[in-house]
């Protein structure tokens, strides 16, 4: 298995990406998780007063490099709820009704 170091050196020499790559920890109960989580990362509704979507967190991980704890009570949007685990999925998601409602889209 190819250590985080090569990866990001692979990354940098054939994407060049703009931003920093993120991982991605799912901790299902807070507690399981490192005890210097909760001090280092930053968790929106703590830290920044408000709630934000799981794709606000991620980009703000890889923007600014910072470790973002996002948890049910912090996100914003059900489609992220979802897809994090935080919520179950319903019939209309699975058939697609969800998104043919959406004006948004």
């Amino acid at each position: 298995m190819a250590s985080s170091r090569a990866i990001n050196e692979a990354l940098n020499f054939y994407v060049r990406p703009p931003t920093f790559p993120v991982g991605v920890l799912s901790l299902p109960k807070i507690a399981e998780g490192p005890p210097d989580l909760l001090k280092k990362a930053k968790i929106p509704l703590r830290d920044l007063k408000h709630t934000i979507t799981v794709c606000m967190g991620v980009g703000m991980a890889r923007r600014y490099g910072w470790t973002m704890l996002v948890r049910r009570e912090d996100n914003a949007c059900p489609l992220g709820g979802i897809a994090m685990g935080f919520e179950p999925a319903k019939e209309k998601f699975w058939d697609g009704s969800l998104f043919a409602e959406s004006k948004t889209c």
